[in-house]
């Protein structure tokens, strides 16, 4: 069985914290804490597959990835305010998305700081760690109230917005005054105190940090834990890193099957193939190390994203200057093209036709190539894995027939599925079909929600076969192990 290294990631974990730290105004986050939380989910890779806590905080860390992600598009409300957005950047709006996302960053932060340090500290405490054990207990308590503290930060000055406007006005000694006109000084005043907190906490974490890189550069107290960990726990580390690596090239591939699927706003569409045929071919090269890809798959890969790249201009072109005979209705349709001249009539039906051949050779190139992706993934149900097994080797007959004959129609059902998807591009160029815009979209999309779901299905399945040979290897012996080192971390 192939070695692999435990690495705790202390620099990716260290440049996390650095995002982390900043003050909030409202939803608007200067340092993004989306780039803070992957950092700290990359960071935590490691260990997470030899420490059930850890996993446990790296699957908040990337709930919290997702949570801060979604909050860009509120900030962007906030920040182009309510002439812009009416609704959406209301202030009392402002409010609402400030308690919901302050409210879930704080609960959900909390918990994974004081998880992951607890248990980089109770890992070192078996080899005498000074650097894991001397301020973890201190660093959990300050995670508690620095995010509280961050999360009341935001929401303060926003709760001036919560009284009806004319009763906001109190007079004072005959003067009116507008207590939202002291937002400004809340915000500053709140900043300046979460900020400064910040930075003592953000201090304490990099030399946390900074002592545990030490041990492991010498190779003493965390060091020693992390080699001792290495040691007990290699086959559950091999299984979490393949795994690992099947579920990134997997979820590449469902990202890819979602950039295939046409989605157009004013007949431009937002999702350009040829980024769906790169996540693809970068899904099957990522697996090379367990099923090495063909070279007709890589050369019609090749070809297939360099033709996909003018198609996606060129049509982009042609639906921003040349709207031609693509319209909402018939009498749209008419207005737009009968009334025209015979030459530009004549110059528009060639573009179309133009349109029309490039939408032909794409949908034949995405479909043969999509077909050798299947064929790929196919191959992986009977590869041989490192200890001369394969996938199918350690099922019983009754499982190994249902997994067959899942696995021989499952690929055929995708492939019909992306078959119709893709001519869809063929459709949509058809002129006879120009005034029926609105109908094939609308067609078009419940195919490709089909087509995604049946890909994602197969993928999952293929997947739970894939950690099924890896658990079995593993054997009765690791699980015992885990359960024993998580009684002893607790």
């Amino acid at each position: 069985m192939e070695k692999v290294r435990l690495k705790p990631h202390m620099g990716l974990a260290a440049a996390a914290m650095l995002f982390l730290w900043n003050p909030h105004v409202n939803v608007i986050d200067v340092l993004p804490d989306c780039i803070g939380w992957l950092l700290l989910a990359l960071s935590m890779t490691g260990l997470a597959y030899v420490n059930e806590d850890i996993a446990a905080a790296r699957r908040k860390a990337w709930m919290l990835f997702t949570l801060t992600t979604v909050k860009l598009a509120p900030m962007v409300f906030s920040v182009m305010g309510e002439k812009t957005f009416e609704l959406l950047g209301e202030p009392v709006m402002i409010l609402v998305y400030t308690v919901c996302f302050g409210t879930a960053e704080a609960v959900l932060g909390m918990s994974v700081i004081r998880t992951w340090i607890a248990s980089l500290s109770q890992i070192g405490l078996m080899h005498d760690s000074r650097a894991a054990i001397r301020r973890s207990d201190k660093l959990r308590r300050s995670a508690v109230s620095f995010f509280l503290l961050r999360a009341a930060g935001s929401i303060v000055p926003e709760l001036v917005y919560l009284r009806s406007t004319e009763y906001l006005g109190n007079v004072v000694y005959g003067v009116v005054i507008d207590i939202r006109d002291y937002r400004p000084y809340l915000i500053f005043f709140c900043a300046v105190i979460v900020g400064i907190v910040g930075i003592v906490w953000l201090i304490s974490m990099l030399r946390y940090l900074h002592g545990l890189k030490k041990e492991l550069r010498t190779g003493e107290g965390f060091g020693k834990a992390i080699s001792a960990l290495e040691e007990e726990r290699q086959e559950m580390l091999v299984c979490g890193s393949t795994l690992e690596r099947f579920s990134v090239a997997f979820g590449m591939m469902l990202a890819g099957a979602v950039f295939l699927c046409n989605f157009t706003f004013e007949n431009i569409n937002i999702l350009p193939d040829f980024v769906g045929v790169l996540l693809l071919f970068g899904a099957v090269l990522l697996l090379r190390k367990y099923q090495p890809a063909e070279k007709s798959f890589l050369a019609l890969g090749g070809v297939t994203t360099v033709l996909t790249v003018p198609y996606y201009i060129v049509r982009t072109w042609h639906s921003i200057n040349h709207h031609g005979f693509w319209a909402d209705n018939l009498a749209d349709y008419f207005t737009r093209n009968v009334t025209l001249s015979e030459e530009k009539q004549a110059y528009k039906m060639g573009l179309q036709m133009e349109m029309l051949l490039l939408a032909v050779v794409e949908t034949v190139l995405l479909i043969l190539f999509f077909r050798l992706l299947l064929k790929a993934l196919q191959k992986l149900n009977s590869m041989t894995f490192s200890d001369g097994v394969t996938l199918y080797g350690h099922m019983t007959a009754n499982m190994m027939r249902a997994e067959k004959e899942k696995y021989e129609r499952m690929p055929k059902k995708v492939f019909l599925w992306f078959c119709i998807s893709a001519a869809m591009e063929i459709v949509r160029a058809l002129p006879v079909f120009a005034f029926v815009v609105t109908p094939i979209a609308v067609i078009r999309m419940v195919i490709n929600v089909i087509f995604v779901w049946v890909f994602a299905e197969y993928l999952s399945s293929l997947r739970g076969v894939i950690s099924y040979h890896y658990r079995y290897n593993a054997g009765e012996n690791g699980e015992t192990e885990n359960a024993r080192m998580h009684e002893m971390l607790h």
